[in-house]
């Protein structure tokens, strides 16, 4: 009956995953899958992680990778879904709480959690490469042949590399609680290093649409001249190249993806960096080219300060753009706070997210001398 109980919750668990995850199919491209792999270590010593850095006596650990992780992050929201296996070896001569005071023989050990998390980069004063978040779940566990039913709490951090930020280190601690009453001496604390891995680094990145080379017009014919009276051939139409080339240029920057910050925010998320890395490219491409950065802020909060919040983000773009080599003086930045909106979400119009969303933009607009 206790396997049953086991194997009809942890369906459960799995199937509200996957429950959440089909919900938010619909979520912003900030979301999406990820995957882990890595080393989880078992602390059952019965110390309550007192004894924490104690790795003789009460950590159990294998020489090979035993954990494996799958999960998806709800969009913007902070939220992530993710279900976690491990296996491991409790170890002989080390302490095991409950039923083996100190192992006399090696024992098995594995689990299957579902855990939601949160993540904190919001609250840090540097996003992008430091990610801590707070999370929890349920799942199973066997230890030593015993089954039980557990509550997980604990917390954890993502350290992104490079600059596309698909890889991270992964670093975390739960601590596990039975469930039933004959499983409460099988409290036990899991932590785990290993590497996360977002495979839009593998996504095809967008090809720059290949400049509109122009024909040059054909000779008209030589008009038949007769004898009398003579006339004049008709001047080959002149080719305004200046035009073609503000055509050409307009169509480009018309292609780069516009930045739409998250509330009360001016900091660039990876992603919004991503899409100023298409506007340095245009930069790079047309060196002749001026831009006024144009930023706004939806009507939420004082005008003051949401004018003074829209410069700010014209700014962070610019200061971005001249970190990847791009001259200053090749911009102009301007705020324009809540006076230019795209909607009709005014101060005490009750709005969604998603159309308060619209109004968070920046525009980006070519100078002509």
């Amino acid at each position: 009956m206790k396997k049953i109980y086991f194997l009809s919750l942890l369906m459960l668990v799995m199937g509200s995953l996957s429950d959440v995850s089909a919900q938010s199919s619909g979520e912003s491209k900030e979301g999406g899958w990820f995957f882990g792999l890595g080393y989880n270590f078992v602390d059952d010593s019965g110390t309550a992680g007192s004894e924490p850095f104690n790795f003789d006596d009460n950590w159990h650990y294998t020489a090979y990778p035993n954990r494996l992780n799958i999960g998806y992050k709800l969009g913007s929201s902070g939220f992530a879904i993710q279900a976690i296996g491990t296996i491991n070896t409790l170890q002989e001569g080390k302490k095991l709480d409950g039923y083996y005071p100190v192992l006399s023989e090696d024992k098995d050990y594995w689990a299957v959690d579902g855990m939601i998390s949160y993540s904190l980069n919001k609250f840090t004063p540097r996003q992008g490469w430091f990610d801590p978040y707070l999370q929890v779940g349920m799942g199973g566990s066997s230890i030593a042949d015993n089954r039980v039913v557990t509550f997980n709490a604990g917390a954890g951090a993502n350290f992104w590399i490079g600059k596309s930020k698909n890889w991270a280190i992964n670093l975390n601690t739960m601590g596990k609680w039975g469930i039933n009453k004959d499983d409460k001496g099988e409290n036990h604390i899991q932590h785990a290093i290993g590497v996360v891995f977002k495979p839009g680094i593998f996504k095809k990145k967008k090809p720059e649409p290949a400049p509109v080379v122009e024909k040059e017009p054909e000779p008209e014919p030589e008009p038949v001249v007769e004898a009398t009276p003579v006339v004049e051939p008709t001047p080959e139409p002149k080719v305004d190249e200046e035009a073609i080339l503000r055509e050409q240029m307009a169509s480009d920057l018309s292609e780069v993806r516009r930045v739409y910050y998250d509330f009360d925010s001016s900091t660039l998320t990876s992603d919004d960096q991503d899409i100023v890395d298409e506007l340095v490219v245009f930069m790079n491409k047309y060196p002749t080219a001026v831009l006024d950065i144009k930023s706004h802020a939806d009507s939420r909060g004082a005008k003051d300060y949401n004018l003074q919040l829209s410069q700010k983000r014209s700014k962070s773009i610019v200061d971005y753009a001249v970190t990847h080599g791009i001259d200053r003086s090749r911009f102009q930045a301007d705020g324009f706070g809540e006076t230019q909106l795209n909607n009709g979400c005014s101060d005490g119009v009750k709005c969604t997210r998603e159309e308060h969303r619209e109004n968070r933009r920046t525009d980006y607009e070519l100078i002509w001398e």
